[in-house]
């Protein structure tokens, strides 16, 4: 019982970090490198140079793809923060699942 208590209050914390943690960990990244006297250029997301390929449109109704507006941090945040945030909810919501659906140890 003890253990689904730790659990949960993880998977809270997983969530409220999906919702802030981005931002407070980008505060966090620019007082260490302050602290670290890193150039300004070194404490910011690096943009790719590498040219993407243009994708032809099949169809008039498809959309632009808008990631290529992003810069770079929106860019991090949106194809790998998120994507390991909502793994982690949804693995801890299963979890938390799970536990609370599995029958109760039955001593004899």
């Amino acid at each position: 019982m003890l253990l689904l208590l730790y659990c949960t209050k993880l998977f809270d914390f997983f969530r409220e970090f999906r919702e802030n943690g981005f931002e407070k960990s980008l505060v966090d990244a620019r007082e260490l490198a302050e602290e670290l006297e890193m150039s300004p250029d070194e404490m910011i997301f690096a943009n790719s140079s590498a040219h993407r390929k243009r994708l032809r449109e099949q169809f008039d109704y498809e959309a632009q793809d808008e990631s290529s507006n992003l810069n770079a941090t929106e860019k991090f945040r949106a194809e790998f923060f998120f994507i390991v945030m909502d793994n982690a909810v949804a693995v801890s919501d299963d979890s938390v699942s799970d536990e609370a659906t599995s029958p109760a140890d039955v001593t004899d």
